[in-house]
């Protein structure tokens, strides 16, 4: 099993774990009711699978 030889310091930990903060989502507005939605839901809204809370 790896072992660090050296305990890391707080910067280095925390300039590694920078890169793995969540990124917020890409919104489109909505044409027909104008409302903002993620990107993932988007089509199953159009094809019906989805309805929205008004």
């Amino acid at each position: 099993m790896a072992v660090p030889k050296k305990q890391s310091s707080r910067s280095k930990v925390r300039r590694r774990r920078s890169h793995q903060a969540i990124k917020p989502e890409g919104l489109i507005v909505e044409p027909r009711t104008g409302q903002a939605v993620p990107r993932r839901l988007f089509r199953a809204i159009n094809l019906g699978l989805v309805k929205l809370k008004k």
